[in-house]
């Protein structure tokens, strides 16, 4: 398992630094959004939901390179995203006025475009467009 992970991990990475700078700057605003206003509210379980999910996304990306390469199909790495947003959604609902909900705004808002591109890329990759995404990582 050690070897699966170690070499999932590298080529994820890899891949991610060969991929071009706008896709660096997206990337940047996800983690951005998700993670450090997340660290601020650290006490309130949305907040460690959030985390938890980036985390779970990550490890899902990092499995998915090992078995399918830096391909389309890492969009579905970010599919535990879709309940997040329902649990933010409701969170909203019991959560007062200000900067939390105005965090879970953010993060709903940028996971969701980023859905609709991951989603658009599983759709295409369960279509047969399984090229890697940037060339040179094996």
């Amino acid at each position: 398992m050690h070897a699966i992970v170690g070499k999932g991990l590298v080529r994820f990475f890899r891949g991610l630094f060969l991929m071009p700078r706008y896709v660096h700057a997206w990337l940047f605003v996800l983690a951005f959004v998700n993670i450090v206003p997340a660290l601020w509210w650290l006490e309130h379980p949305v907040a460690v939901i959030v985390i938890g999910v980036f985390v779970i996304n990550l490890v899902l990306m990092v499995l998915l390179t090992w078995r399918f390469g830096f391909t389309r199909i890492l969009g579905l790495g970010h599919f535990p995203w879709y309940l997040l947003n329902a649990v933010l959604l409701y969170g909203l609902t019991t959560t007062p006025p200000g900067y939390m909900q105005n965090w879970m705004l953010a993060v709903i808002a940028a996971n969701s475009v980023s859905l609709v591109i991951d989603t658009v890329d599983v759709i295409r990759w369960l279509g047969g467009d399984r090229e890697a995404l940037v060339k040179g990582l094996d």
